[in-house]
């Protein structure tokens, strides 16, 4: 290793050069750290906000028709989906009921129309899964009621055609005919391995494994949520 020294210079100020070039040395060195660790930072969020926008269109991509809705599937594999509210109630029928399909619905006005897919033929329990999505999202769980009144009809019960006079709203339709009523419990279960996915409790029970169980309260649900 070779040093320049200043012969007019003392072997004190020689050795002061050499430890001021040292001290800025360092001070690049670690200028250098810091930006260094700042573009890994930024390259890192940057990646981040990649994956996020990935993910965001890989779900757009997969996305369903039903997932405009409440929907689940219950334990034995009928889907159900119903309207989040009064437009979501209209498209929902207008647009997706099938002659095949079993609507659900309560008295209540404010409750939402509930799906079972080709449901003509669901066994009970698939019925009483749908009917308890159906209390829970109606008023029931706002008035704090421990149980629901929900009825079943077929598609060709349900109408927009009114008696002469009356008006039918947004989200409203005449159901005409015989109804058949089940009186589920206002529960539900928010599912811990999807998400938290809002499913009935009767379904959590027969197909997870770990689940809340949720029931009217006076907590906000953004708090109940988080």
């Amino acid at each position: 290793m070779k040093l320049k020294l200043w012969y007019d210079k003392t072997v004190q100020d020689n050795a002061g050069h050499y430890f001021d070039a040292v001290k800025k040395c360092r001070k690049k060195l670690e200028g250098l750290r810091v930006a260094m660790e700042t573009t890994k930072s930024r390259l890192a969020n940057i990646e981040s906000e990649e994956l996020r926008y990935k993910q965001k269109e890989e779900k757009k991509k997969n996305r369903k028709w039903f997932d405009d809705y409440h929907n689940f599937v219950s334990s034995d594999g009928f889907l159900c989906v119903g309207g989040r509210s009064a437009g979501g109630n209209e498209k929902l029928v207008k647009t997706h009921m099938e002659k095949d399909d079993l609507v659900l619905h309560t008295d209540m006005a404010g409750s939402p129309f509930f799906l079972i897919k080709d449901g003509q033929d669901a066994p009970e329990t698939t019925i009483k899964e749908c009917a308890q999505m159906v209390a829970v999202f109606s008023r029931a769980w706002k008035e704090g009621l421990g149980t629901a009144d929900v009825f079943n009809v077929k598609p060709e019960q349900v109408s927009k055609t009114t008696n002469s006079g009356e008006s039918m709203g947004t989200g409203s339709f005449m159901v005409r005919g015989d109804t058949k009523y089940v009186h589920p419990r206002v529960e539900c279960a928010a599912v811990m391995e999807d998400e938290g996915k809002i499913v009935p409790q009767l379904t959590a029970e027969k197909k997870y494994k770990k689940y809340v169980i949720l029931v009217p309260g006076r907590n906000k649900k953004t708090a109940i949520a988080k």
